[in-house]
């Protein structure tokens, strides 16, 4: 196991990021518009 993960690094690829991205920020958009729903 430890020997896979060394020789990969295991660092984030681009996409991994992006998806990672995406996924914050959809969440973010989703909370500002269930409190400003709740807020109105």
């Amino acid at each position: 196991m430890q020997s896979k993960q060394r020789s990969k690094g295991r660092k984030i690829k681009t996409p991994d990021a992006l998806i990672i991205a995406t996924a914050l920020t959809a969440n973010l958009i989703l909370v500002s518009l269930l409190t400003s729903a709740m807020n109105h």
